[in-house]
């Protein structure tokens, strides 16, 4: 799907390990910089399609399959397959596929700053804390930091709009009357696919492995942070959500806590 992928190096890595995090890609930054400009070869400049390419003529780092590594650079790479199948920009692929059957109507990106401009008396400003001080990172109203919407994060949500997302896949891929994804494509998602990987050693203090974009804990409760302070679990044995939408990064601890404790009530 993507042409750089072809060569000796790359050819190898597959949807599966991309989801997984398996890829073998040790890329650091998000996007390599400077992203490359609109000129006559590149009419569509800058996109994520483009920015992506490089990461496969690059190639894995380390032997595909067979380490786990979390990589924004796999996930991005996931969205430009998903705009090169598709024919459409990701923004427009979410909204069409998820967020709107879903009702998710305060779901967005930060790139799409036309659709942000009436919401953002309602948005947060973003604290950081350094030698001890709280200041302000991102606030509402600033400017993204690429010129498109990528898939490793920039999501702009709420809990409510969140939660909907999170108990359609409680449901098995159905919210509404309206089957958003197949009952098996749910339980392959979260379903552990990297325990193989680890010693046994490793196993016994590991809390989770990943699954097809979530993180299964032993347990079976599956969910994901993000890196501003924000979580998601789905508890399918208890049949519970538990979102915690801080607003710092610093939020890390109390978020844990907090579902620590959640469970702990509901386990009573």
């Amino acid at each position: 799907h993507i042409n750089s992928f072809n060569h000796v190096g790359a050819n190898g890595i597959t949807l599966h390990h991309l989801l997984t995090h398996t890829s073998g890609f040790r890329i650091k930054p998000i996007f390599f910089k400077p992203l490359i400009e609109k000129s006559a070869k590149h009419p569509d400049a800058p996109s994520l399609k483009l920015e992506v390419d490089r990461f496969g003529r690059l190639g894995p780092a380390e032997p595909i399959g067979k380490s786990y590594s979390y990589s924004n650079a796999g996930f991005n790479s996931l969205g430009a397959v998903i705009e090169t199948v598709s024919g459409k920009p990701l923004e427009l692929y979410l909204d069409q596929l998820i967020y709107r059957p879903l009702g998710m109507a305060d779901s967005y990106h930060h790139e799409m700053v036309d659709k942000l401009d009436g919401k953002l008396d309602r948005m947060s400003v973003v604290y950081y804390q350094r030698d001890g001080k709280w200041i302000e990172g991102w606030k509402p109203g600033q400017p993204p930091k690429y010129p498109f919407v990528r898939a490793s994060g920039g999501m702009i949500s709420t809990a409510m709009d969140y939660a909907v997302f999170c108990q359609m896949y409680l449901n098995g891929g159905v919210y509404g009357g309206k089957r958003i994804l197949k009952t098996e494509t749910v339980k392959l998602m979260t379903t552990p696919h990297t325990e193989s990987l680890y010693t046994p050693v490793q196993k016994s203090k590991q809390e989770h492995y990943y699954g097809y974009g979530w993180r299964v804990h032993k347990d079976g409760v599956y969910g994901h942070t993000g890196s501003d302070g924000t979580a998601a679990w789905v508890d399918p044995k208890n049949q519970l959500i538990v979102l915690a939408f801080t607003q710092s990064p610093a939020g890390s601890r109390l978020r844990d806590r907090f579902f620590k404790l959640v469970q702990l009530a509901v386990e009573k």
